[in-house]
């Protein structure tokens, strides 16, 4: 039997022992303790590979403006055979990382091709080989590369509130954060009835100094980010109105001008007289560009809907009035009139003449006289130039010796007959409707009275009798509170 030594028992554990001592004492050798930065651009790490007498001394230099480092570790990894080099960085506001750490894997070579690649936290390739920014300088390798490299350089929204306008044409709606200002040209919107006055710039989620905007250039300065949004803002354009009152008047002052709103406006408009004329509503017109719904008048309103725009015209309306004409003999069996009404409707303003002819041979044309015996006229032709009320003409004719009249209320008609070779004057008193016939009134040439009381409103009267009278047929009103005695209505005058 072989003899048990405690020394060959417990040898394999010793070795074991030296080999994990050994294998501290390199892994210690490939990851000393390193420094952490604070704010210096260079970080540089150098460590060895055990056995190899080669010391990779790597140094990593950024540009301070997107941030710092914040730690640097280094060692083997055993399952790639890399030599990894590992950098943790804080970055400053404004900006995010592709990835927050990078891992810088040096492959085990000494060729001159060494690649150099980052990963992002989840592990996937970034792909990013910056193998053209790594040189050699002996005893070891030193390399460098861009801090920036790693900087997802984020993007930030620019929205528009056009506030009621529109764009014809494309506009930036994003730009990425820089160390550089940045300007980019914003062109202005439009918006039917107002003029475009300026941007208002307001931010989110932002930081660096404030954008501006003057007129159409946007200016972002160097470090400044967050999200933008431009808000419009508008004159309201200044439209006239104009108003025809078409040969009319108006009192007040009517408006001139409005300008376009967001909310309905009404203005008033008083209706515009005319004379001889009726006023029958206005026409409103837009010119000019318009555009909105269209404004109405009515009742003395104007009204302008919200958002509605261009120049109104507002053109009075008129219809020419009519007014009762009269031209009539006062005795048919004496004379006539050409043209003749009778309260016929004619149109204002216009001239209307008619002329008087005896047909009696013993009757002649005295004068024109108005509803009320009142003289207006000497001629036989009457012309009215331009009518402007209810009018009545009334031609007067007479035979020698007599005259025949009425007053108001009615008219007086006559004609010369014969009774066995003696001349009569028949007379006949005609009572307008809310009158009635009151008796005949006779007037000697010398001022004596002479009394027809017995006499009907149709009679017949010796000539002898009345020559050279005057004769009146007189009428009261049926309503006696507008009985008028006094006033004449002479219809005819005879002689």
């Amino acid at each position: 039997m072989k003899k048990f030594n405690k020394f060959s028992a417990i040898l394999p554990l010793f070795t074991l022992l030296i080999g994990v001592l050994f294998g501290l004492s390199f892994y210690f050798t490939l990851y000393p303790q390193l420094e952490t930065p604070t704010s210096a651009a260079t970080v540089t790490k150098s460590f060895r590979i055990g056995g190899s007498g080669i010391t990779y001394s790597c140094s990593v230099t950024y540009d301070n403006t997107y941030g710092t480092i914040e730690s640097v570790t280094g060692g083997v990894n055993w399952a790639f055979a890399l030599k990894e080099l590992t950098i943790n960085t804080v970055l400053n506001s404004g900006y995010s990382w592709s990835a927050s750490s990078c891992i810088i894997n040096i492959r085990n070579n000494n060729s001159d091709s060494i690649s150099v690649q980052f990963t992002r936290n989840n592990n996937q390739w970034f792909n990013n080989d910056i193998s053209s920014s790594i040189s050699f300088a002996s005893p070891g390798i030193r390399f460098t590369f861009p801090f920036e490299d790693l900087v997802a350089t984020p993007s930030y929204n620019i929205s528009y509130n056009l506030n009621g306008g529109s764009y014809g044409n494309s506009h930036p709606t994003s730009y990425n954060t820089s160390t550089s200002q940045q300007t980019i040209t914003i062109s202005n919107p439009t918006r039917a009835g107002y003029t475009f006055s300026s941007w208002s710039i307001s931010r989110s989620s932002s930081g660096g100094s404030s954008p501006t905007i003057s007129g159409t250039t946007l200016t972002i300065p160097a470090n400044s980010y967050g999200n933008i949004t431009l808000t419009a803002n508008w004159t309201a354009r200044s439209y006239t109105i104009t108003v025809n009152t078409n040969g009319g008047n108006i009192s007040g002052s009517p408006p001139t001008t409005y300008s376009t709103s967001t909310s309905a406006q009404t203005f008033s408009i008083s209706n515009p007289t005319r004379d001889c004329y009726t006023f029958t509503g206005w026409t409103l017109t837009r010119g000019g560009t318009y555009g909105g719904n269209s404004p109405t008048i009515s009742n003395g309103t104007l009204s302008i809907p919200a958002n509605s725009y261009g120049t109104i015209t507002l053109t009075a309306g008129w219809e020419i009035q009519k007014f009762n004409l009269t031209f009539r003999s006062n005795n048919m069996g004496l004379g006539y009139v050409t043209p003749a009404y009778e309260s016929s409707p004619q149109n204002a303003l216009s001239s209307y003449s008619s002329t008087a002819t005896p047909t009696h041979p013993l009757a002649e044309f005295l004068w024109w006289t108005d509803e009320n015996g009142n003289i207006i006229s000497y001629e036989e032709t009457i012309t009215i130039p331009s009518l402007t009320e209810d009018t009545t003409c009334i031609a007067v004719f007479r035979t020698s010796g007599a005259s025949v009249s009425a007053r108001l209320g009615g008219e007086a008609r006559f004609h010369i007959i014969e009774i066995d070779d003696v001349e009569y004057i028949h007379l006949s008193a005609i009572a307008f409707a809310g009158y009635e016939f009151a008796g005949w009134t006779a007037q000697s040439s010398s001022g004596e009275s002479i009394d027809l009381s017995t006499y009907g409103s149709t009679c017949d009267i010796p000539f002898s009798q009345i020559e050279g009278a005057i004769i009146i047929a007189n009428f009261t009103a049926i309503d006696s509170t507008n009985q008028n005695p006094d006033t004449d209505n002479s219809n005819g005058e005879f002689e």
